[in-house]
C-alpha cells in the first residue's frame, strides 16, 4: 500500500501542477479594456493560461513534490545507506549441478539439484519461505567436498504448484521424504532454514523411523517449534488478531495476488523492500550484494503462494516431537532475529537431548547468509563429527 500511495501522491501533485499552469488567468475588464487586476472589477473574463511562474510558490511546490515522489517510487532504494556499501563479492551462482524433477501425486513437480562428489557426506537443504534453493549458494561454494542436495519447495523457484493448493507442512515433509529417496544416499544430514526447519521437525513427526536409519543429523537454522505467530515479538497481540485480521488478510492477498505483486515490484524500486529486509533479516554487517539478493525475491515470488504457505504455518506445532528426536542436532539462532527469535531456538535446543547450539551475533533471520563463512565451517564440523561417530570401530584380536 505504501508503494501505491507514493505513486498516487506523485501523480496527484503533477496533475495539480499541470492543471494550475494551464488554468486561464482571470483578467479584470472595465468597459472592455483590460486593466490592472487591482482596479475595481466590473466584469471577469478568462485570459490566456497562467503558465509556470518561476519562484517558490504553489506551482513550484507541486512540481518539486511530484518529481521527488516519482523519483522515490522508481529509484528510492538508493537512499538506503546499506546499499552504499561496497558491493563485495557477488552471491555465487548455483551452476554445474545434476538436476532432477520429481512428479508428485498432487501435481507438484519438484526441482532438485545435486552438487559435489558422490562419495561425500550427503546434506539435503530446505530453504526458507519466500526464497528458493539458491539461498544455499554460499554453502555450496565453501563446502565442495559435501554432496549437497538442494530443492525448491512447491510453488517456489523451479518447482510447480500443487493442483490442490495444499501448502501444509505435512505436504512439505512428505516432499522432503521424496527428495531424500531421490538422493540415493544411505544416510543424510538435513538442513532447514525457517520454514525449512519447520518442515524437518514435521518430517521427524511423520517419519520417526527414519531418524538414525537414513537421517543421521539435523541442522535447524533460524526456525521455530510452533506457529511463528506464537513465538514472534508481540506474540500476545498477534495471537489476538490472528483469526479476525491476519487470516482474512492472507486470503485477500491470494485474491489480489497480481496487485500485490505489482506493489512488491514498486516496493523494490522505492527501497521499502530493502529497508524491510534489512530490519528483519540482517544484523548490519551484510554486503550490498547480499541485501539486494534477498530483496529481489520479492520480484519473483507469488504473493498467492506465500499467503497459502503462511496459512499452512498457522496450524504448525512440533513441541511434542522434540523429545522424540535422539540424533545429533545443531540449532542455529540469530541473536536479534525478530521473525524466529532466539528464544524459540532455545526451546528447540532444550527439547532435543542430543543438540548443540550456535548463536550468530549480530544476526537476524538471514544470519546464516550474512555470516556464511562461519556457518559453512560449522556445517562442515558437524558433518565431520557425525561421520566419525557413525564410522564402525576396529577391534584388534
Amino acid at each position: 500500500m505504501l508503494a501505491f500511495s507514493i505513486v498516487g501522491l506523485a501523480a496527484w501533485s503533477l496533475r495539480e501542477w499541470y492543471r494550475d499552469i494551464n488554468s486561464p488567468a482571470q483578467v479584470r475588464v472595465v468597459e472592455g479594456t483590460v486593466l490592472d487586476a487591482d482596479m475595481p472589477m466590473r466584469e471577469i473574463a478568462p485570459g490566456p493560461p497562467k503558465g509556470w511562474t518561476p519562484g517558490w510558490n504553489r506551482q513550484t511546490a507541486l512540481l518539486t513534490a511530484g518529481c521527488l515522489l516519482l523519483l522515490l517510487s522508481v529509484a528510492g532504494s538508493w537512499i538506503n545507506p546499506r546499499l552504499w556499501r561496497p558491493t563485495g563479492q557477488s552471491v555465487p551462482t548455483m551452476v554445474g549441478g545434476e538436476s532432477h524433477r520429481v512428479k508428485r501425486d498432487d501435481g507438484t513437480e519438484l526441482f532438485i539439484e545435486t552438487f559435489g562428489p558422490p562419495d561425500g557426506p550427503t546434506v539435503v537443504a530446505t530453504h526458507g519461505w519466500g526464497t528458493d534453493r539458491r539461498e544455499w549458494a554460499y554453502l555450496r561454494e565453501r563446502c565442495p567436498a559435501v554432496r549437497l542436495v538442494v530443492w525448491d519447495l512447491p510453488g517456489s523457484g523451479r518447482s510447480t504448484r500443487p493442483t490442490n493448493n495444499d501448502y501444509s507442512l505435512e505436504k512439505f515433509a512428505r516432499d522432503l521424504r521424496a527428495v531424500i529417496d531421490i538422493s540415493g544416499a544411505a544416510s543424510v544430514t538435513l538442513i532447514g532454514h525457517s520454514i525449512g526447519g519447520m518442515t524437518i521437525l514435521t518430517f521427524c513427526r511423520l517419519f520417526p523411523e527414519m531418524l538414525g536409519a537414513g537421517v543421521s543429523g539435523l541442522i535447524l537454522v533460524h526456525t521455530t517449534y510452533k506457529n511463528p505467530v506464537r513465538t514472534m515479538p508481540l506474540s500476545g497481540l498477534l495471537t489476538a488478531i490472528e483469526r479476525p485480521v491476519i487470516v482474512p488478510l492472507l486470503y485477500l492477498q491470494i485474491v489480489l495476488s497480481p496487485l500485490v505483486w505489482l506493489s512488491n515490484c514498486l516496493s523494490y524500486l522505492n527501497g521499502s523492500t530493502h529497508w524491510s529486509i534489512a530490519w528483519s533479516g540482517f544484523g548490519g554487517t551484510e554486503s550490498a550484494a547480499k541485501l539486494d539478493f534477498v530483496a529481489r525475491y520479492s520480484l519473483i515470488s507469488s504473493p498467492a503462494v506465500l499467503a497459502r504457505g503462511c496459512l499452512g504455518m498457522l496450524a504448525y506445532d512440533a513441541k511434542a516431537t522434540l523429545a522424540e528426536i535422539r540424533i545429533p542436532t545443531m540449532v542455529v539462532a540469530g541473536k536479534q532475529d525478530p521473525v524466529t527469535p532466539k528464544s524459540a531456538s532455545d526451546v528447540i535446543a532444550q527439547g532435543i537431548s542430543a543438540s548443540t547450539s550456535q548463536t550468530q551475533d549480530p544476526a537476524k533471520h538471514y544470519g546464516f547468509f550474512e555470516h556464511h563463512e562461519h556457518f559453512a565451517d560449522a556445517v562442515l564440523q558437524f558433518c565431520s563429527q557425525i561421520s566419525t561417530s557413525n564410522r564402525p570401530s576396529v577391534v584388534s584380536v
